[in-house]
């Protein structure tokens, strides 16, 4: 059986339905225990019970994402002869995390809304109301042509590129780049104190602020 740690789970959702998208005040996110541990198996719900913890204990579940935060307001105490604290000692003995994506996985594209407009057969259909909006940034860089291609895929899989329902979208422009190593450079093109023109694609392209270290991370190891 594959395993993965729980902290890639859940990077690969909140690509998905990121916690940015969630409402002012939802308590969205990892509410109980710890992704930093070894995911064999995960259990969907809509919400978190006995019953639900149960099923996720004899299916050696240990993670369970679920729709409506278990822990919506802060506790004021935790006792483990009411229900609530039953449950999170239940999770915590049993080394049972719990995760919440509530509105963000309502608002994501492809979310609960849209499933619920597709099940209904809804037309003309638009959003009500932002709930969020996250900045962009650009990266330009200038590659040989004999890399181009690498870096553009490098780039689209650590998910420059999308904008609205388009993928891996780019612009590349041709030119000429000129540079002279000096002698203390290793230059992968060129010779030391010399000036070298090489045919070069400039390639540009857009991502959200918070994808800035898995891109430049992308760039660096396919450049």
């Amino acid at each position: 059986m594959k395993e993965t740690n729980g902290q890639y789970i859940i990077s690969l959702f909140e690509q998905w339905a990121p916690k940015s998208l969630a409402v002012e005040g939802d308590p969205v996110g990892l509410q109980i225990g710890t992704l930093n541990k070894t995911i064999t198996k995960v259990l969907v719900t809509l919400d978190v019970n006995l019953k639900t913890v149960e099923e996720a204990i004899v299916n050696g579940c240990e993670l369970i994402i679920a729709h409506h935060p278990p822990i919506f307001r802060g506790l004021k105490n935790m006792r483990t002869d009411l229900p609530q604290g039953m449950l999170i000692e239940k999770l915590i003995k049993h080394d049972i995390a719990v995760y919440a994506a509530h509105t963000n996985l309502d608002i994501a594209s492809g979310g609960v809304n849209d499933l619920l407009a597709i099940a209904l057969q809804l037309e003309n259909i638009n959003i009500l109301e932002q709930t969020s909006s996250e900045q962009l940034m650009k990266l330009a860089v200038f590659t040989p042509k004999e890399s181009t291609e690498r870096v553009r895929t490098a780039l689209a899989i650590a998910g420059a590129g999308q904008i609205g329902d388009y993928t891996d979208c780019s612009f590349t422009s041709e030119g000429e780049g000129r540079f002279k190593p000096s002698g203390l450079a290793t230059p992968f093109i060129g010779q030391a104190n010399e000036l070298a023109v090489v045919e070069e694609d400039k390639i540009e392209v857009v991502f959200p602020i918070s994808m800035k270290s898995k891109v430049l991370k992308a760039l660096l190891t396919s450049h």
